[in-house]
């Protein structure tokens, strides 16, 4: 036979059997979306532009404003330690030397202790689960531990697990805006969030 023909043959074939298989998922296709109708769905199951637009609002208000005040008040308290030498702090806890440093210092050194465990947390269990507990641990070390402390010991401690308690934000908001949003969404929305940190310096820097 004629090397010609025979590769002609072949192609002619080879294409049959894509035409055949593309035939096959089309029918597929059309029996998953009939049976889909058999068992309650409809087409009002399916999104269009107006409800991506509506969920997406829905969830920028329900979510990412959630995100972006929980970011404001941490990134806020890392640096309000700054002012309070100004009004009084060094004197009323009786600090002395390095005893101040060592109390802004702390948190971060808390942090990078704690992230091991904190990555292993993420990975073991949900964020929904993680990030109340995080949230309450946190606020509970600013309002009564910081809030309470009267001491150099006081004060350090409660310094340290505030910073332990934040190892997990970062990781556990990227987490969650990824959860959320799809892959074009995904780079405002962090940016949305993560300039909070900036805001929060500008807002202490403004105070008097």
């Amino acid at each position: 036979m004629d090397p010609t023909v025979e590769k002609g043959n072949a192609q002619h074939l080879e294409h049959a059997s894509d035409t055949s298989e593309d035939h096959n998922n089309a029918k597929g296709l059309a029996v998953a979306f009939e049976e889909g109708k058999d068992s309650g769905l409809s087409d009002a199951h399916l999104c269009n532009d107006a409800d991506n637009k509506r969920i997406l609002r829905k969830t920028d208000i329900w979510m990412l404003s959630l995100l972006c005040m929980v970011y404001f008040l941490q990134s806020a308290d890392k640096g309000i330690i700054g002012l309070t030498a100004v009004y009084g702090l060094k004197k009323d806890a009786h600090l002395v030397g390095n005893d101040y440093s060592n109390i802004g210092n702390i948190g971060y050194y808390a942090q990078l202790a704690v992230q091991p465990l904190a990555a292993w947390v993420l990975v073991k269990l949900r964020y929904r689960q993680v990030l109340p507990v995080i949230i309450t641990c946190w606020g509970i070390s600013v309002a009564g531990g910081l809030g309470g402390s009267r001491n150099y010991a006081g004060l350090l401690a409660s310094r340290f697990f505030l910073g332990a308690f934040e190892a997990a934000v970062v990781p556990l908001f990227s987490m969650i805006t990824i959860a959320f949003y799809r892959r074009s969404e995904q780079p405002f929305r962090v940016a949305c969030w993560y300039s909070c940190y900036g805001l929060s310096t500008y807002t202490r820097v403004q105070i008097p």
